[in-house]
């Protein structure tokens, strides 16, 4: 049986094919890319071997999109400059960062009100109220910073990101923070976002 060459429509390697395979779909083993074989794009065989031999794909085997997703390992459509919807779980993130931060100036102004009082023990229980809520703040905004930065990161497929969102989804659930957790979950866990951040 005879062979065809044709070139990857993803990174133009020149792949290797039994010509049984012209009309169907290849899949490139250097990029993992699937795309239909084409006769117009099918070039003259060449002398020198090629070492990458592109097994053709079957359809009912491939699946309609040609990519599998949710799965570690796996090919996804979408790419650095294309990534998939991240809204659902991104909005949710930035809203509780925002409400950190509101709660860390509430605790700073409701500090700039405590008096020292009169007496010596008064004083001193005022003054350990005073560090609570300065520490309280702190916490706030070191918190809010934290979701804000990893949160930038998501759209950058960092993969560490991605597992901290989740776990502030599953903190967030059994909240009252429960109506940001749902999204964050829904949009962490769903197919194609898992893929993205699972693919190599």
């Amino acid at each position: 049986m005879g062979e065809i060459r044709i070139q990857c429509h993803h990174c133009s390697q020149e792949l290797s094919l039994p010509a049984s395979a012209a009309g169907k779909r290849a899949k490139c083993p250097q990029c993992d890319a699937i795309f239909n074989i084409e006769p117009s794009s099918i070039t003259a065989p060449s002398v020198e071997p090629n070492p990458y031999n592109a097994p053709a794909l079957d359809e009912s085997t491939s699946g309609s999109s040609g990519f599998n997703t949710g799965v570690a390992g796996t090919k996804s459509p979408y790419d650095d400059s294309n990534p998939p919807p991240l809204g659902l779980m991104t909005i949710p993130l930035y809203i509780s960062a925002v409400i950190y931060l509101l709660i860390g100036l509430g605790v700073i102004a409701l500090g700039a009100f405590v008096g020292f009082g009169d007496g010596q023990g008064e004083q001193s229980v005022a003054f350990v109220a005073l560090c609570i809520m300065i520490f309280g703040a702190l916490l706030s905004f070191c918190l809010a910073g934290f979701i804000i930065f990893f949160t930038g990161k998501l759209r950058q497929r960092k993969k560490w990101a991605w597992i901290t969102a989740i776990a502030f989804g599953a903190l967030y659930t059994p909240s009252a923070f429960i109506f940001m957790g749902v999204p964050i979950l829904i949009g962490a866990l769903k197919p194609e976002v898992q893929a993205w951040f699972n693919s190599d």
